[in-house]
């Protein structure tokens, strides 16, 4: 995956349209790319949905490409970027709510990278922050200062999950699911759980073009819900 050219070519889109909505960008190692538009992958303030709804989408990739593996991901999208420091972030703090926020469009990467031993997951964020003239406009892009920064996404790797587990059989799934609700969890429980987790559906556009351009930081990101008035 060429990252450098995804980048630019969000960069480009976003300058162009004045909007980017959350996309999923995916390779297999068959090279393979999907493109996935997923309008509502982040619209949620509580982590654990937002982590749910990227394992559906990978689920749900998953489901379509049996015996196949993830390369790489890159997930697009527009969102504020708080200013506190790593160890001085408040509980509950949001980005959204920091008012040195800054409104930056945001490309996360993940790269599945094998090695003699295994396979390593690397993960980088690469922001620009959005210049709006006074009546809200955006006008331009500048640098951030946070170009290709080691930064985990819990929202990735969920997805990542969310495309292994396509791959497991619902006896498998369900097994691993019982031993993590412990002894006392019924099997009714387990099933309805099993349930809630692996069959649920979300929207998701998956377009597959014919061609495609083959230190966690003291910044903290969140999505913007919308944004000028």
């Amino acid at each position: 995956m060429q990252i450098d050219k995804i980048i630019q070519m969000a960069k480009d889109h976003i300058l162009k349209h004045g909007e980017h909505l959350p996309e999923i960008i995916v390779e297999l190692d068959t090279q393979e790319m999907h493109i996935m538009g997923c309008p509502d992958v982040t619209n949620s303030d509580e982590s654990l949905e937002k982590q749910h709804r990227f394992f559906t989408a990978g689920r749900m990739l998953g489901e379509e490409n049996p015996g196949k593996d993830i390369a790489h991901i890159a997930f697009t999208v527009e969102a504020w970027v708080g200013q506190q420091k790593l160890g001085e972030v408040p509980p509950n703090y949001r980005p959204a709510q920091d008012p040195n926020r800054k409104e930056c469009l945001i490309i996360a990467t993940l790269d599945i990278v094998a090695k003699a031993d295994a396979k390593y997951i690397k993960q980088h964020c690469h922001f620009a922050e959005m210049i709006r003239d006074g009546s809200g406009k955006l006008i331009d892009l500048a640098a951030s200062g946070l170009e290709g920064v080691k930064a985990q996404s819990k929202l990735l790797t969920a997805f990542l999950a969310g495309f292994g587990s396509a791959q497991m059989t619902k006896e498998q799934r369900d097994e691993v699911l019982a031993k993590t609700m412990g002894p006392d969890a019924t099997g009714e429980e387990v099933r309805r759980l099993s349930k809630q987790i692996f069959e649920r559906k979300m929207y998701m556009a998956n377009v597959t073009p014919s061609a495609i351009p083959r230190k966690r930081t003291a910044h903290s990101y969140g999505k913007a819900k919308k944004k000028r008035r």
